[in-house]
């Protein structure tokens, strides 16, 4: 027992120095900021900051908290059921809409197939806010004095916003992809937060529609707007436009057959010929120049 009760005192001491320890880094870090963002307020206006890439070299201790780190981050995938404890052990957050937008009904069968992968992955990134916001709870519950300046709440919030990132991208995708999917005109519509349920505004979209059909409609000529265009033509090509030229029957041809060469001499229906009437220029007729 009274081993016992010296290594649970060793073990609240060290969780106690732990938690001081951090409250301490924390201290400075955000100290250590404050000094920064003065510094930058206090430089010239016209020299402009820019971030600084940095890498993080791996360690042993690194890759033994965090595996994963290791593995191939695009093909990684995880099982059902591995997914499911992941998501459902953890409560879902009361007021947080976990469905994406749905698909507009005019969509075609082949848009709504390529639509559904990137449904289901906006699903899966929305399931996956319920670790973050647990844990955000927890810590709230566990700790009255903890603030949102805490490193963890800040690293729980990015997180957060990450993802909600990631989300908001494939729902522009998803735009994309019915705009250009349905042909319709101009560039696809920038989401932002007051967009109806659907994936688009279907007072939107039907104008759109309606655009697309009146433009199909004037770029087809109906047969009977040919027929008046070739009342603009000049005199001298009208009457070869409207009325096919008759045959030269050959005098070699009986006068029985005459109608049957004819008939294999006219042209098909829709073929016009034309046959100016101009009169040749003096000078510039065959075989002068």
């Amino acid at each position: 027992m009274l081993l016992q009760d010296l290594i649970d005192r060793f073990l609240a001491f060290r969780a106690e120095v732990s938690y001081e320890l951090s409250q301490r880094v924390n201290d400075l870090l955000i100290a250590n900021a404050r000094l920064l963002a003065n510094n930058q307020n206090s430089e010239d206006d016209f020299i402009s900051s820019r971030y600084v890439i940095r890498d993080l070299t791996t360690y042993p201790r690194l890759l033994e908290a965090l595996p994963s780190i290791q593995e191939d981050f695009f093909r990684s995938p995880l099982t059902d059921a591995e997914r499911r404890e992941i998501i459902q052990t953890c409560p879902r957050t009361e007021g947080i809409n976990y469905s994406p937008p749905p698909i507009n009904e005019v969509a075609t069968t082949t848009i709504k197939k390529a639509d559904t992968a990137l449904y289901n992955t906006q699903s899966f990134l929305a399931q996956a806010t319920r670790p973050i916001d647990y844990f955000v709870h927890k810590l709230l519950h566990e700790n009255e004095n903890i603030g949102s300046d805490d490193p963890r709440i800040i690293f729980a919030a990015t997180m957060r916003t990450i993802l909600s990132e990631a989300a908001t991208m494939l729902t522009q995708g998803r735009v994309d992809n019915l705009h250009y999917g349905l042909n319709l005109q101009g560039k696809p519509a920038r989401i932002n937060q007051s967009e109806p349920d659907s994936l688009i505004d279907q007072e939107t979209l039907e104008k759109l529609l309606n655009l697309k059909k009146a433009n199909i409609t004037q770029t087809r000529r109906p047969f009977r707007q040919r027929q008046q265009q070739a009342a603009t033509l000049p005199l001298h090509y009208q009457a070869n436009y409207t009325a096919m030229a008759q045959p030269v029957i050959p005098a070699s041809i009986p006068v029985e057959h005459t109608q049957q060469y004819t008939n294999a001499q006219a042209p098909l229906p829709g073929q016009m010929q034309f046959q100016s009437s101009i009169p040749a220029e003096r000078g510039f007729q065959r075989g002068q120049y």
